[in-house]
């Protein structure tokens, strides 16, 4: 199984190869396409029953034992896409570890269970204004709404102008809405992406819930004018008002325990030096484990930035493009993952997401269960990521044995029922 998951992420990390070692590999791109077209080959080789669904997501079933209809079904996973130059580990780790841990689970003989793996896209959201693309529209859904509205931050191409673009049916991803139902739990393996497990020496993290998520796009229009002529009290300049706003969020950010805030995309019109910006455009990502706090926070931000349009003779539009609530883990998962790190003699720690991922958004739905992987020195969305092979294959190892775990009590509450 180690050889297989070192090939594998080897493998997976050309679909979008860096020059400096990282990884872009953008939702509905032809490095996307390439990934989830070796995932395909991947899942089948490994005796699954491999298609892609109408958000790209690649799935792969574990054919099932003849009468095993009635058997729970496990959704294990992550996701495939990346941010622009990450790492090479981050969401193709938990694809891996779930494939190999399934196919383990099988060869050994394992029939508790009716597992399938998924590779989801679009979880990151670094395309468009908004992310976890294949989570929501098993979860919540999309409505027409949504796909005129949710834009790529770069071209401004709606979302459904994109999926059609790729020959996915806007109407076959509303039709995918609550099919997340069908499910009895979700389990989700991710490198920790922080400090917290290389630091301590733990070779697992069982996770116990995921902060929230909110994000705003924020866009303020002044007046284009010439940069030598126009005296600074008769400017207005768009850049200036966003500067004040982007400063207030990280002011702001400090001072509120428990949120953090980063300003990570923006654009300037027309983008020229000597001329005055009209129009300044950037995003607010804001984390916490405390929704509350991100409301608050959010409408401090957003009255800041009406002062600012209007004392300089512009205008802000303010709007908010996603909000995920925070999410605890099933408790039954929580112990069934540390029983299973202490049957493979493995230490852990229990310990909260930073980062979003897929298992928050199916965790509001289904029992949901996530362990970490260590990231060495903490580092991620970088090309500088890394984690060890090994602990990927403790991890996969983890895994494999919850399912037996866990099949071994599905069957035993089948015998009390009859």
């Amino acid at each position: 199984m180690t050889d297989r998951i070192a090939e594998t992420l080897e493998k997976l990390s050309a679909f979008g190869r860096t020059a400096d070692g990282g990884v872009t590999r953008l939702p509905f791109t032809a490095e996307s396409e390439a990934a989830a077209q070796f995932l395909l080959q991947y899942f089948r080789e490994a005796g699954f029953r491999a298609f892609r669904d109408a958000t790209g997501a690649v799935h792969g079933i574990s054919e099932d034992p003849a009468g095993a209809a009635d058997l729970p079904r496990i959704l294990i996973g992550s996701h495939y896409d990346s941010v622009v130059n990450g790492g090479r580990f981050d969401g193709v780790t938990g694809v891996v570890c779930a494939a190999e841990a399934v196919r383990a689970y099988r060869e050994a003989g394992g029939r508790g269970l009716s597992p399938e793996v998924i590779a989801t896209n679009d979880e990151e959201g670094v395309r468009f204004s908004r992310g976890f693309l294949t989570s929501t529209a098993m979860c919540d859904g999309f409505s027409d709404r949504d796909f005129a509205e949710i834009v790529d931050l770069e071209t401004g191409e709606t979302l459904g102008q994109v999926l059609a673009a790729h020959g996915c049916d806007p109407e076959a991803v509303k039709a995918m809405k609550d099919s997340i139902s069908g499910y009895d739990a979700f389990l989700e393996v991710h490198i920790e992406q922080g400090p917290v497990l290389y630091k301590n020496g733990e070779q697992i993290g069982v996770v116990t819930g995921i902060n929230g998520i909110r994000r705003f796009l924020v866009t303020f229009r002044g007046e284009a004018n010439h940069a030598g002529s126009t005296p600074m009290n008769l400017r207005k300049d768009a850049f200036y008002m966003a500067a004040q706003v982007v400063q207030y969020v990280y002011d702001e950010a400090l001072r509120t325990e428990g949120v953090v805030a980063t300003v990570g995309h923006a654009e300037i019109f027309p983008n020229a030096q000597n001329v005055i910006p009209c129009e300044v455009t950037f995003t607010i990502d804001m984390r916490s484990a405390d929704d509350g706090r991100m409301e608050t926070l959010a409408e401090k931000i957003r009255r800041r930035a009406l002062d600012a349009a209007e004392q300089a003779g512009g205008s802000v539009i303010f709007r908010q493009t996603m909000q995920v609530p925070p999410v605890a883990m099933s408790g039954h998962f929580l112990q069934l993952l540390a029983d299973a790190c202490a049957a493979r003699q493995l230490s852990f720690c229990r310990m909260e997401s930073g980062a979003g991922h897929d298992a928050e958004i199916f965790g509001r739905r289904i029992p949901a269960g996530m362990l970490f992987v260590p990231s060495i020195r903490g580092i991620s969305h970088n090309p500088a990521e890394e984690s060890r092979i090994p602990d990927i294959a403790a991890a996969a190892e983890v895994l494999r044995t919850a399912l037996v775990m866990y099949g071994d009590e599905s069957a035993e509450k089948e015998l009390q029922t009859q």
